[in-house]
């Protein structure tokens, strides 16, 4: 390979090194499973020192695999860079973080917890029955999960052929041109999202059933991964209750356990240096706690900008990202960060009525305050125009022809490539 091919992906982007999907696939899994297998061998065998000192050109290597190499499949390059930037997250937290923080603490992971954690974004916790007379749950048969999949599949297909007609500089050109259009873009984008994801849900529920569960499963175990968020009514209701928690599991490992670690270290050290007066004050701890569950969860909200940043690099390239978008998912997630903070802060003293009117003044708000930062989340997916890693598109072209092109009325909503 030439020094130049080389020196090009390292632009990523368009320039990155395009590979057949199996063969970028093999390099992912390979790197990604070295890093896990080594992370979960008993410390009586590897050393954490030595974990530690392997780990850390395997780790910049994992980094490095989505920004310079891309396979020909878009959608799994994406969730290739989603999968590497969360095994350097969580392997770093439990080789080095923890072992900081905690002197004494081994870098290693239970091969249960890791499977817990895995499917604990899908999967209930299991109820122990109240006593033996109480029925046993009616498990259904794998297949069917099957018409829930291909519904999932065909509406994620029909309202992904719609973005399909736009361009990136369309959806530039919408925001500052035609708000109403950008308006319904970004409702459509919720939904989109919600719909695909609750897809890619059934796909892991089939796989689990299939691989663990005999062929059966009980529905009463087994959530959503979206649970409809544009029916929110706070950000705090969006962010906990109704988007995905795919990497809830990684996040409160950390960065969320970390800091508050480290905050609750800082505050028993200030502690130390305060009067008796001042220790017996007992809104005190409670004000301290606050404080740490807060700053906590604005970390969590950084590193899932930091993670978006990650995506927007490898698709856009690093001159663009640079020189355009760097700050702008990280600048989104704080802010509903922010929001969701400032919700749990004011909602002790709002004397809000339950109603209609108030449930439509709380969905208007997280609406409102959405739509204003949404730019932020969207101008960097959209320069490499995101919407065409749509796995599920065997309908697209149907869609295109029979509808969008069809109904001239439907053509005014499109974008330039119709």
């Amino acid at each position: 390979m030439e020094l130049t091919t080389i020196v090009n992906a390292l632009k990523s982007g368009d320039d990155r090194i395009f590979l057949s999907t199996p063969i970028f696939l093999g390099i992912v899994t390979v790197t990604g499973m070295l890093q896990w297998k080594l992370l979960m061998m008993p410390c009586n065998k590897v050393s954490t020192r030595t974990k530690q000192i392997i780990s850390l050109p395997l780790l910049f290597i994992q980094l490095l695999i989505p920004i310079i190499l891309a396979g020909g499949h878009r959608a799994l390059t994406i969730i290739a860079g989603l999968f590497l930037f969360n095994t350097v997250l969580r392997c770093s937290e439990a080789l080095y973080i923890t072992p900081w923080i905690k002197k004494g603490t081994e870098a290693y992971i239970d091969p249960d917890k890791i499977h817990q954690d895995l499917w604990s974004c899908l999967r209930r916790p299991s109820m122990s029955k109240k006593n033996t007379n109480e029925k046993l749950p009616q498990q259904r048969p794998w297949y069917h999960l099957i018409p829930y999949l291909l519904i999932g599949m065909l509406l994620t297909d029909f309202m992904a052929s719609w973005y399909s007609t736009f361009s990136g500089q369309d959806a530039f050109d919408i925001q500052k041109d035609r708000p109403g259009l950008f308006f319904i873009f970004f409702v459509i984008a919720v939904v989109l999202l919600t719909t695909a994801i609750n897809t890619i849900g059934y796909i892991l529920q089939l796989i689990y059933t299939l691989t663990y569960g005999g062929g059966s499963y009980d529905p009463n175990e087994w959530r959503p991964l979206m649970n409809y968020p544009v029916m929110a009514t706070s950000c705090n209701d969006v962010w906990n209750h109704r988007w995905h928690q795919l990497f809830r599991s990684i996040w409160v490992a950390v960065p969320f356990r970390p800091v508050l670690l480290l905050l609750g270290k800082m505050n028993d050290n200030n502690n130390d240096e305060t009067t008796q007066e001042q220790k017996n004050e007992k809104t005190s701890p409670t004000r301290s706690s606050t404080t740490h569950i807060a700053m906590a969860t604005l970390s969590v909200f950084f590193v899932s900008g930091l993670m978006h940043e990650y995506l927007v690099l490898c698709g856009a390239g690093i001159q663009v990202y640079w020189n355009t978008f760097i700050g702008q998912e990280c600048l989104f997630f704080a802010l509903h960060g922010c929001a969701v903070c400032l919700e749990r802060l004011v909602q002790p003293y709002l004397k809000v009525k339950e109603g209609f009117v108030a449930e439509a003044l709380k969905r208007i708000w997280v609406v409102w305050f959405s739509f204003r930062v949404f730019p932020l989340f969207l101008n960097g997916f959209a320069f490499w125009e995101l919407w065409n890693a749509n796995p599920f598109n065997a309908f697209t072209p149907y869609f295109l022809d029979n509808v969008w092109r069809k109904y001239p009325i439907l053509r005014e909503f499109c974008g330039s490539y119709l």
